[in-house]
């Protein structure tokens, strides 16, 4: 789409009314409001939290693929078109006017005079070789990060819990740095890690293991995470080059699935209903029984759709013939089936390959959680 034209030349003014000609006023006409005007509050600060987050230092130090756009840019400048393209900022608007109208007001971002690119006030990646903060303690090289979770993880035996202290380390080692999904992993809370055998192994090694607020346990790779942290820390090898790896989507991967009928889709909440409302969807929900997910991906349409372990319970809640919650008091509740349940898992997978492919730096990837992975731990 392309941006509007500034500094547009007005059109020729209308002839006189009677009235003017006869030397009386006319009314004067209503003047159009400004496009910010048109942009609702929560959305245009959504949009800027959004785009500050993707140029923030935290993101620009794992995030390679961004990093490049604005190291090819000789004043540091990203085009707004390819920022719309990543799928937590399409979510909310794909139009770059809208965008660029609502990034305006922000200290933290400079928009060029044509509303067309964007780039962060502060030049986040000539400081990128500051050291990594986690808890209390900061570490300067990737050797040194990798040691001190590599030492931690020896100090347990498998099935031992991690101390407080050790979980403080892992809990902001996994939410800063896991390159994929940490909402994912964490599902409904963190309640402690512990030590397991590494399933992928062969249980030949071990890793930590996520334990949530409901007992289900979710193992993860602390290297992953150390790894992201100091991208380009990480030694290479000294082996022989092998052939280039086939395209993303030449390779062989496992035939995903999911079980029917334990999709529901919530509609009639208020549009301003954003992220921070999912717990409350998820609280009310769960008097039917365990819910596996709330996506709200769908925020400012007045939609929201919530997973079910299981479909009976996802089914007793669509019997339910009157539904009122904090959010709103006619919130209606459908079960997703066929075409409609399908497209759904498609989008949410094509969204998960996208992200990955973003974060390992494929530039085909688009911006904004996990995959299995090697000694040490996994996904």
């Amino acid at each position: 789409m392309a941006d509007p034209a500034p500094n547009q030349a007005s059109p020729p003014a209308d002839p006189p009314s009677a009235a003017e000609a006869n030397g009386n006023t006319a009314p004067a006409a209503p003047t159009a409001p400004a496009t910010a005007a048109l942009i609702p509050a929560w959305k245009a600060a959504a949009i800027r939290n959004q785009v500050e987050y993707y140029f923030s230092r935290r993101n620009l130090r794992k995030d390679t693929f961004l990093k490049k756009q604005i190291n090819d840019h000789p004043d540091g400048f990203v085009k707004i078109s390819l920022l719309v393209t990543f799928r937590r900022l399409e979510a909310l608007s794909k139009d770059v006017a809208e965008v660029a109208e609502a990034l305006r007001t922000s200290p933290d971002l400079v928009l060029n005079d044509e509303g067309t690119l964007i780039k962060p006030s502060v030049d986040h990646l000539k400081d990128l070789k500051e050291p990594v903060v986690l808890s209390d303690r900061k570490f300067a090289r990737y050797s040194e990060c990798l040691n001190f979770f590599r030492e931690m993880l020896r100090r347990y035996k498998e099935g031992d819990e991690v101390s407080s202290r050790d979980a403080d380390f892992l809990k902001e080692l996994l939410s800063i740095w896991h390159p994929m999904y940490y909402e994912e992993k964490k599902g409904c809370g963190i309640k402690g890690f512990k030590v397991g055998k590494d399933k992928d192994h062969d249980g030949k090694t071990t890793c930590f293991i996520l334990v949530r607020t409901d007992d289900t346990e979710e193992d993860f790779s602390y290297l992953k995470c150390v790894t992201a942290a100091f991208p380009g820390g990480a030694p290479t090898s000294r082996k022989k080059p092998e052939a280039a790896p086939k395209p993303q989507a030449e390779r062989e991967r496992p035939e995903r699935t999911y079980v029917s009928n334990c999709l529901v889709k919530c509609g009639g909440l208020p549009d301003e209903a954003g992220e921070t409302d999912i717990d409350k969807l998820k609280e009310y929900f769960a008097k039917y029984g365990e819910v596996a997910w709330v996506d709200n991906k769908t925020a400012g349409t007045g939609n929201a759709y919530v997973r079910f372990k299981e479909a009976p319970i996802a089914q007793k809640a669509v019997d339910e013939t009157a539904h009122t919650c904090e959010l709103t008091e006619k919130l209606t509740v459908a079960l997703v089936q066929g075409d409609e349940e399908k497209k759904y898992y498609e989008d949410m997978w094509a969204g998960l390959d996208a992200q990955s492919s973003r974060k390992r730096g494929h530039p085909g990837g688009k911006g904004g959680k996990g995959g299995k992975g090697g000694k040490g731990g996994k996904g």
